[in-house]
């Protein structure tokens, strides 16, 4: 079959690496690199050049299962992996500490101090009963004692927070801040967010003990390595610079053949088509189709946020004693929280990647990326589920991090397999794939 893939972000590339062997795949990409949320900066330093991920980062070695098993079938080994103590700070508007988090095993030679008290306990009451969500588990806090009862799924933040007795001062300075910092949003949005989504990213890599920081995994060699991986297999099929402007279905109730129109006038004509780009790009495409026009609607109601993020040099979003420095720091300011990120904390050079869009830009740049990421509110899922039941068409297929999970490297595989099953089930690497998911699921 012909098949079209529109968008180069994780999803795209990897729908389009799966279905390529079996298919003719083309790849349509507006900007002029691949890579969508995983962008790459080489930083020279005396040790050579350091690539650093500007964009997407952090990679879960337990609940990152299809990425995993996606750098394996790509080649990509543990020897290019290494582990990063995810240690946390926050800090007031003044840049003063409230929360350091614990990291047992190097806060000696480091000379950290880890600042925990009350705040840490709530924190920890929190995380348990958002847990404890899910029917026959039994939560506990970070002392070991049992919560009583399993929180309902549909509990938004706040509610969540009030169940654990989270105190105000707690929840308006550290909760909210922290859990806004992943999306950008404010923090009456985080507040609204279902708590089980909203702390997935702490819950579902947690420290082995209370004292011990959470493991994560990042490339040696940048997120880049992956999407350059799968890039470059696709060779003249992957058309760079090449934006689409809509797509119109031939066929009745939008079936094939499917006309993707590109902003160069050019109208080549696929049997499927995945669209694999952010949710406002593709329902511009959708729009113009009277039949696709519909999932146009719902994609348009999903809330981002925009975020500017700089790599630089400057320390000035850190707590003024060293002691208190994690790898990564949310400052609370201004009814938001922003994070940054201290790459000399995983043994990289000593240089910050910081989310500065409600914040004075810092200096010694060296270099500025724009992003919008999805809000994961309680009206935003119930629009994803709807999004996942409407099929307007069976031979156009949307894919993308923001419809699977928490927008995460894992949704984007996870979304890509999906798409490529639904139009191939089948073919050889979609089936290695999920062979290899089975196999972890039963290990």
């Amino acid at each position: 079959m012909r098949i079209a893939v529109i968008g180069a972000g994780t999803t795209g590339l990897t729908a389009a690496w799966l279905l390529s062997p079996d298919h003719d795949v083309t790849v349509h990409e507006a900007e002029a690199g691949p890579g969508g949320a995983v962008r790459t900066h080489v930083l020279d330093t005396d040790r050579g050049p350091v690539p650093l991920d500007l964009g997407a980062q952090h990679l879960s070695p337990t609940d990152f299962v299809a990425h995993r098993a996606l750098r394996r079938l790509t080649g990509i080994g543990e020897d290019e992996e290494r582990t990063v103590p995810l240690t946390l700070t926050v800090t007031a508007a003044d840049n003063e500490p409230l929360l350091v988090t614990p990291d047992a095993a190097h806060d000696t030679e480091r000379g950290r101090t880890p600042v925990t008290g009350t705040a840490w306990e709530q924190i920890g009451a929190f995380l348990a009963a958002t847990a404890g969500q899910q029917p026959g588990t039994v939560a506990h806090d970070v002392a070991g004692k049992p919560i009583a009862a399993p929180l309902p799924s549909a509990f938004t933040v706040a509610e969540a927070a009030d169940a654990a007795g989270v105190d105000k001062e707690v929840r308006d300075g550290i909760l909210l801040p922290w859990l806004a910092s992943y999306t950008g949003c404010r923090l009456a949005d985080a507040a609204a967010m279902p708590a089980r989504y909203a702390a997935a990213w702490a819950l579902r890599t947690p420290p082995g003990r209370p004292e011990d920081a959470a493991l994560w995994i990042n490339l040696s060699g940048s997120l880049h390595t992956l999407t350059a991986r799968l890039a470059d297999s696709l060779g003249g099929r992957l058309h760079l610079s090449d934006p689409v402007s809509g797509i119109s279905a031939g066929g009745p109730r939008g079936s094939a053949p499917l006309t993707v129109h590109t902003a160069d006038g050019a109208a080549p004509v696929y049997d499927r088509v995945i669209v694999a780009a952010p949710a406002r790009a593709a329902a511009r495409m959708l729009t113009a189709d009277p039949v696709l026009a519909e999932r146009a609607v719902l994609l348009d109601r999903l809330p981002y946020e925009p975020v500017t993020v700089a790599l630089h040099r400057d320390a000035r979003y850190m707590p003024p004693e060293r002691r208190h420095w994690s790898a990564v720091t949310v400052h609370a300011h201004d009814d938001r929280g922003e994070p940054t990120y201290w790459f000399a904390a995983a043994g990289g050079p000593d240089v910050f990647k910081s989310w500065i869009t409600h914040r004075d830009e810092p200096a010694d740049v060296l270099r500025l990326a724009h992003f919008r990421l999805p809000v994961l509110t309680a009206d935003a899922m119930a629009t994803r589920r709807k999004l996942h039941d409407l099929r307007l068409s069976p031979h156009l297929q949307l894919a993308g991090s923001y419809l699977y999970d928490i927008d995460s490297q894992e949704s984007a595989v996870r979304s890509a397999l999906s798409a490529a099953e639904e139009i191939d089930a089948s073919a050889a690497r979609p089936s290695r794939l999920r062979a290899a998911l089975e196999a972890e699921a039963v290990s």
